[in-house]
């Protein structure tokens, strides 16, 4: 095992991505995951419905990092060396992480592919098959420790299978799943108002 691996023995690696539980269609998510992802084995929580997941590797040993940027428009002045610089606004946030999956003492579909499919289809719309109508893909809450707590949804994730691999089913013994999560904040009217930390998280 790389030293970039850690176990998170001892409350070492504490990152976690649930669904927000404000979303409006949380309970169609459980049902479309419970009835056809079936993921929920794959859960470090135990919990069936899907809605959320605790990393046990990730890939630490270059860190990681939070990106903003903030956004100006500039103003040229005859007879001015600088340009005057209006504030714009600014972008989301981005923290790209990478987490990794290992067989240890159960199946590659149960602690490899599962989970890395869990991941993946955070960025895919949740179709309601009855209404026949899709949805946007669910907000997230990340959280890495006491470090950072953000309200995101999931731009990217790509899976990277590695080998050995099953014979016959191809399930892989291991996966790498690069993501990038992308900060959002809530409507105010969804909690206490423009003050309220919910709202203002991320």
């Amino acid at each position: 095992m790389s030293d970039a691996i850690v176990k998170p023995n001892s409350g070492y690696v504490n990152v976690t991505v649930r669904l927000d539980p404000n979303w409006t269609y949380i309970d169609l998510w459980k049902e479309v995951f419970e009835e056809h992802l079936h993921l929920g084995a794959a859960n470090p929580h135990k919990r069936r419905d899907g809605v959320a997941f605790t990393a046990l590797f990730i890939e630490l040993e270059e860190g990681f990092e939070e990106s903003f940027e903030a956004n100006y428009s500039e103003t040229d002045v005859v007879g001015r060396a600088e340009a005057y610089m209006t504030y714009t606004g600014g972008s989301n946030k981005e923290v790209p992480l990478t987490f990794q999956f290992h067989v240890q003492d159960g199946s590659p579909l149960a602690e490899v592919v599962r989970p890395a499919r869990w991941l993946d289809s955070l960025k895919l719309p949740v179709v309601d098959i009855k209404a026949k109508v899709s949805h946007a893909p669910p907000p997230l809450l990340l959280q890495v420790g006491s470090l950072l707590i953000m309200r995101c949804v999931l731009a990217t994730a790509n899976i990277q299978w590695k080998s050995p691999f099953e014979p016959g089913t191809m399930y892989p013994h291991g996966a790498e799943v690069q993501c990038t999560f992308r900060s959002v904040r809530s409507p105010a009217s969804a909690y206490g108002g423009l003050g309220d930390f919910r709202y203002l998280m991320g």
